[in-house]
């Protein structure tokens, strides 16, 4: 969450690193994979760190990788159907294609991938307040 704002608060970040992803104006699938190599490296890093800080067995490590593979493919594809984790998580905790969506298509807010609590973390330029609305989490500047 925290290197995705950088990449939308930088305008240069943005337009070398983070742009290719919000080429589309309409989310889809594919556009899950259609990131720079910086921002591939960012993420493959953070995972692998994830796994081996925790310990976790190789099958672990194979599953985590498939589940996250799953995740990023149905926050891309538009679409939130009634099994989506998007409607099945409560209070919404969970991000999901819904607010994805929007993210694209006004290049803010929801910069967390799943987590609606990462949206309340501490911005680089202003203190967000974490708040919980009939609609899910919310980040308010203090």
């Amino acid at each position: 969450a925290i290197f995705h704002r950088a990449m939308h608060s930088h305008p240069v970040l943005y337009r070398r690193v983070h742009a290719k992803h919000h080429h589309n104006a309409v989310v889809r699938a594919r556009d899950a994979v259609r990131v720079s190599a910086l921002e591939q490296l960012v993420d493959v890093s953070c995972s692998i760190l994830a796994l081996k800080l925790t310990g976790s067995h190789p099958l672990s490590r194979a599953i985590h990788n498939i589940v996250i593979t799953f995740l990023i493919t149905e926050l891309h594809s538009g679409y939130s159907f009634p099994w989506s984790f998007e409607s099945v998580v409560p209070y919404g905790l969970y991000l999901g294609p819904t607010k994805h969506v929007l993210h694209h298509s006004v290049n803010a807010p929801y910069y967390a991938k799943f987590f609606a609590v990462l949206e309340c973390m501490p911005s680089m330029d202003v203190l967000r307040v974490c708040k919980h609305t009939s609609r899910g989490w919310s980040a308010r500047r203090a």
